[in-house]
């Protein structure tokens, strides 16, 4: 009596295989995709509102319109969040942005508002104060936007 022994794999038993790990692998980049594309979106928000803050501080500092200059930070109940550039004590805004779709503020809190004001001439805040930014999808992705009271702007 003769064993015939069989080496190697059948070509169907490879274009499963091939099939299986095709789709693991594509599975796999879409889900990288779309956190990637998030974060990226939550660093453009951040930049963005850093941004905003440094052109107050310097319109404070250059005494633009001979006023002081802050940025207003809006997180209402009913909306997405919104920051909006403003100078003087009466609150003359001069451009508001909202925040993209898919980035909140976890501080200010829902339904909560922040100033940050920049003393006219000095450019310094009238408080130290922070910013936290996140993601909708994943909240323990953030970004906090810091102003201290040296004048400091900075995100981490």
């Amino acid at each position: 009596m003769e064993i015939n022994k069989r080496l190697g794999f059948t070509l169907i038993e490879l274009i499963i295989v091939m099939a299986f790990t095709t789709i693991i692998v594509v599975s796999s980049y879409g889900i990288i995709g779309f956190n990637s594309k998030s974060k990226s979106e939550l660093e453009l928000t951040a930049r963005e509102v850093v941004s905003v803050l440094r052109n107050a501080q310097d319109r404070s500092i250059s005494q633009e319109d001979s006023s002081q200059w802050g940025v207003h930070f809006e997180n209402p109940i009913s909306e997405n969040g919104y920051y909006l550039l403003y100078k003087g004590t009466s609150t003359i805004f001069f451009s508001k942005k909202n925040l993209r779709p898919s980035v909140e503020f976890s501080d200010p809190f829902i339904g909560g508002n922040k100033d940050v004001e920049f003393s006219f001439m000095t450019g310094m805040p009238t408080s130290t104060i922070n910013i936290v930014l996140n993601l909708k999808n994943n909240p323990l992705a953030s970004t906090t936007i810091m102003i201290n009271s040296n004048g400091q702007i900075q995100y981490k």
